[in-house]
């Protein structure tokens, strides 16, 4: 209880780490870390964030025409545009042709939290975070859609005026 307080707190991890439900986006979703890292990985993570930047998480930093420079994280990157939310979490769209500069960098964004803690709260944090094994992600709520269950969706080819998913049904036709 006091390493998950020191997460949504002190450390105010939540603002870019979802949880379950609960949390940003900006960074990896925490939901089942303990099950995925060991308790080292977890402890060089928030002492050295550089060290293994997760797969698309890595730092992009781009200048516009205007002089505005963002600092962020790619969300989608091609050869025409670029997407990033910066820290702030604002999404942020480009043509590729907009930015006069635009740089991929192998580090995090994700402050070093060695200073922050002491060493008993370094261990709280790392109990509460090693305890994250199990999705706590709550079931949705229906939307307007709640009528495409999946026997509708396996009946698609029965009913002619219907095109309900990619390909028309299960079939691809």
């Amino acid at each position: 209880a006091a390493g998950e307080k020191l997460f949504w707190e002190k450390g105010g991890c939540g603002q870019c780490h979802l949880v379950g439900n609960r949390g940003g986006s900006l960074g990896p979703d925490l939901t089942k870390v303990g099950r995925e890292r060991s308790l080292a990985y977890l402890r060089e993570s928030i002492l050295s964030p550089d060290a293994d930047v997760s797969p698309g998480y890595e730092t992009l930093t781009l200048v516009t025409h205007d002089g505005r420079k963002i600092v962020g994280v790619a969300k989608s990157l091609d050869n025409f545009s670029v997407k990033l939310m910066d820290l702030s979490g604002k999404v942020h769209s480009f043509q590729r042709s907009a930015l006069v500069s635009l740089k991929r960098e192998s580090r995090s964004v994700m402050p070093a939290y060695g200073a922050t803690f002491s060493g008993a709260e370094m261990n709280d944090l790392l109990a509460y975070l090693s305890s994250l094994r199990q999705s706590t992600a709550r079931p949705t709520a229906p939307t307007a859609n709640s009528w495409l269950n999946e026997q509708r969706l396996l009946k698609a080819q029965d009913d002619p005026t219907t095109w309900l998913m990619y390909g028309r049904n299960y079939a691809g036709w």
